[in-house]
């Protein structure tokens, strides 16, 4: 009877150690999944609810948001912000034309205001021409055309180590007259 109780007890002893090992290794993997940098885009008043979806040329020609990166990863990190501006019909061959970098330590994030105002814009036959911006002051020339009605898209994109990290966030603009 003494051996049964033995066996008992290291079976007991060997269940509870590949239950801890089981999980333990589950949290430990569901921990390090959660690693990354997260970017996310704000109103004006920093919220998720009312973004600026109009551009009434002559009316109001800027686009006041805030773009937020946080730092989810065990160590510090290099992360830029890279903007563009393209059409429906165009989104991935514009120019960058506005970029900040940020070094951001372990759990660090920033909120950051930016406002795009769209400085030369003409109507030439029933589309807008977009040839300079200022984005947060910073004058960027471009060759831009959008129909009349058409969809502008302001892209923000974020880059780690110099390497587009698949992450962005658009607003899609309507332009008006």
């Amino acid at each position: 009877m003494k051996k049964m109780y033995r066996s008992a007890y290291l079976d007991i002893v060997v269940s509870a150690i590949v239950i801890l090992a089981a999980v333990g290794y589950f949290i430990y993997q569901s921990y390090f999944q959660q690693q990354m940098i997260e970017l996310y885009i704000l109103d004006k008043n920093k919220k998720a609810i009312n973004y600026p979806h109009t551009i009434i040329v002559g009316v109001n020609n800027s686009i006041v948001f805030y773009i937020g990166i946080e730092n989810k990863l065990w160590n510090d990190a290099y992360v830029s912000i890279k903007i563009k501006l393209t059409n429906s019909s165009h989104n991935f061959d514009q120019h960058y034309i506005f970029s900040k970098d940020y070094f951001l330590k372990s759990s660090e994030s920033t909120l950051d205001l930016y406002e795009v105002n769209i400085t030369d814009i003409a109507l030439i036959n029933g589309k807008f021409w977009i040839t300079s911006v200022y984005v947060n002051g910073k004058k960027a020339f471009l060759d831009l055309r959008v129909e009349k009605g058409g969809i502008l898209n302001i892209i923000v994109e974020l880059w780690h180590d110099n390497n587009f990290s698949g992450q962005w966030v658009e607003l899609k603009i309507k332009m008006e007259d």
